[in-house]
């Protein structure tokens, strides 16, 4: 037989193929190129230890590599959010949502207003010094009514983030009393959809804390104006505490 039919086929070079990158990603040591085992990987740190040669190292490049390949997209950062960072702490400033008594409030204190103007008129206002109080209480109370959506502006809620602690913080108070956590125990940041009022759906951050007895799941926000808002929240958090995104099976997508 001809020999030309068992000569040896010539060797591929692996390097000339074009190959697509690959969504995982192994973790290698670099002092001695030793991979480094998932027991030996902090997700919360994005800090290695070799198991080998005892180096520690980050792999948050690795990480962000991850990330990018799984469509990750950073959110920008939305209107009616402010944020500051100072040294290691970390403020995220988000316009309070109304309460129940405020949205109680301003919608019956027209039917007040128009109540007791009723009364000065029956009983007080036929006398000049009526007419006059008269006047005087209803600019006093348009006035009032009127200033109140723009203070309300300034209703303000605060995420502040040290080194150690993750705080709630309401401003003006309203009778809710301001919330700290330790940083160590919380493990995820996510929004959710909860449900408003006339059927409708808002955006609500919540956070997963670890206990004794297993997770605990934490709102930290009510609800914010959009859900851009929200998740730019989640996001900041998220970076400020070094912890990897991870889906919660009720995160809204």
């Amino acid at each position: 037989m001809p020999l030309e039919e068992y000569q040896y086929k010539e060797k591929l070079e692996l390097k000339d193929l074009d190959l697509p990158d690959s969504s995982a990603h192994k973790v290698s040591c670099p002092s001695c190129s030793q991979a480094v085992t998932a027991d030996n990987l902090d997700l919360k740190t994005h800090v290695a230890k070799c198991g080998n040669c005892n180096v520690i190292f980050s792999f948050s490049d690795i990480v962000d590599k991850v990330r990018d390949s799984a469509g990750f997209t950073e959110v920008q950062k939305p209107e009616g959010i402010s944020i500051n960072q100072i040294g290691n702490d970390l403020e995220i400033s988000v316009r309070q949502p109304w309460t129940l008594f405020e949205l109680i409030g301003v919608s019956f204190a027209p039917v007040l207003f128009v109540l007791l103007t009723s009364l000065f008129i029956a009983f007080v206002a036929p006398t000049l010094a009526g007419k006059m109080v008269l006047v005087t209480f209803l600019v006093a109370a348009l006035t009032a009514y009127i200033s109140y959506f723009f203070i309300r502006k300034e209703h303000r809620l605060n995420v502040h983030i040290d080194d150690n602690h993750l705080y709630i913080e309401h401003r003006p108070k309203k009778l809710v009393k301001d919330k700290s956590y330790p940083i160590k125990d919380i493990i995820q940041i996510y929004t959710k959809n909860i449900a408003g009022g006339n059927n409708t759906m808002i955006a609500s951050v919540f956070m997963v804390i670890k206990g004794k007895e297993g997770e605990r799941h934490i709102q930290l926000i009510k609800s914010v104006s959009s859900l851009s808002q929200a998740k730019y929240i989640e996001q900041e958090i998220e970076k400020q505490l070094k912890i990897s995104d991870r889906r919660v099976p009720d995160e809204v997508s």
